[in-house]
């Protein structure tokens, strides 16, 4: 019998099982062995074929379907077919079939971070099955839409568009494919052009440079031998990663801290604050 079990949830979905009968007579041609399922009570049971002509030392296979009625309550069911051949001894294959009707308990406490390189984490509570199968895995949603799955309380993902508002929720799975609720909502925004920035130092060309990814913007600061920064001359960057000489108006972007021996702190809004 293969598969030997199988779990069907809500749905009461039909389960088809391959029967497997071997001829080990081998004093004998051709055998014809007849099959009868013992189909356990509020199931139906179905075989592709109630007879088999099989040759010695040969295997032949047939599909038995079992199939719940509408009345039958959550719980294990064993089943079997017997292989008789008149004269001779009989043979038993036996399955089971998991009837699973309730859904996992819905997920507490999901939490979503963002951190500096775009990547949002979610972190949620396990849930629990009390039904026949057992938990299977988790389903992420965002805004609505399947994003993926996993076995883990914790999801990573990166690649969010910038200034969006992106809604996340989780559910729960069991083996038999119950899906619990969804849980709370955890929402992030991914900050645009008024998000924080942070220039790294040059020591070798004592500037400050950075390229921001959403503006396609380059900032250059030059540094004095002593004393602040000069005031950051701003420039576009062209398609092929050149800075062409024509300087953008510098109100386009702010200082926000004081300069040090190694950095500079810059924001594209006055607003913005620093970690």
């Amino acid at each position: 019998m293969s598969p030997t079990s199988q779990f069907a949830g809500t749905d009461r979905a039909a389960k088809v099982y391959t029967v497997s009968v071997r001829n080990n007579d081998m004093n004998c041609g051709t055998t014809d062995f007849a099959l009868s399922p013992s189909a356990p009570a509020g199931f139906s049971a179905a075989l592709g074929a109630t007879s088999l002509a099989i040759v010695a030392g040969s295997t032949a296979s047939t599909a038995l379907t079992l199939t719940p009625l509408s009345g039958t309550a959550q719980g294990s069911y064993t089943f079997s077919v017997m292989a008789n051949f008149t004269g001779h001894e009989s043979a038993n294959a036996s399955g089971s079939y998991i009837l699973d009707l309730t859904a996992p308990s819905v997920v507490a406490n999901l939490s979503a971070t963002l951190n500096r390189k775009g990547v949002t984490t979610l972190s949620w509570g396990s849930s629990t099955d009390s039904g026949e199968s057992g938990l299977n895995n988790y389903r992420i949603y965002r805004n609505g839409t399947l994003l993926g799955s996993t076995t883990a309380t914790t999801f990573s993902r990166s690649g969010l568009s910038v200034g969006v508002t992106y809604s996340f929720q989780i559910t729960a799975v069991d083996k038999a494919l119950n899906e619990s609720e969804p849980c709370n909502t955890a929402q992030v925004t991914v900050a645009g052009s008024g998000g924080k920035r942070k220039w790294t130092h040059d020591k070798n060309k004592r500037a400050l440079m950075a390229l921001t990814r959403e503006s396609n913007v380059m900032v250059h600061t030059l540094r004095a031998a002593k004393g602040p920064p000069y005031a950051p001359h701003i420039y576009k960057k062209n398609d092929r990663g050149n800075i062409p000489r024509r300087r953008l108006r510098q109100r386009y972007f702010n200082i926000l801290g004081s300069s040090c021996k190694k950095q500079t702190i810059y924001s594209r809004a006055a607003g913005d604050q620093i970690a």
